[in-house]
């Protein structure tokens, strides 16, 4: 079962609220390929930090990977959407668009 703190509506994730991983996996190095497709991700994150529309993700929030890695970004019911950026440990930071969980070229 996923935990969460936050604000409610209807007995769904509504606003500004912090979910955490069930099961986060072990740390896994990352490059730049690992946030390009945000289906993939499956288990390695810990904590999502953000907006909730109607159970899903859905806003401005910020994702940490189980490596402590973190993705800056938007998102629109459930999926990444837009702008975001990927902070890496080495201090790298990769920006850029994607379009339903997948970055774009």
């Amino acid at each position: 079962m996923i935990a969460y703190q936050g604000n409610f509506h209807n007995d769904k994730k509504e606003g500004e609220g912090r979910e955490y991983s069930p099961t986060p996996g072990p740390p896994k190095p990352c490059n730049e390929d690992s946030y390009q497709n945000f289906n993939a991700i499956g288990n390695d994150w810990v904590k999502y930090e953000g907006g909730f529309k109607e159970g899903l993700k859905d806003g401005k929030g910020q994702m940490t990977m189980t490596n402590g890695e973190r993705f800056c970004g938007t998102w629109v019911a459930g999926k990444v959407n837009g702008k975001g950026e990927v902070h890496h440990n080495t201090g790298e930071v990769i920006k850029g668009n994607w379009k339903d969980d997948v970055k774009q070229e």
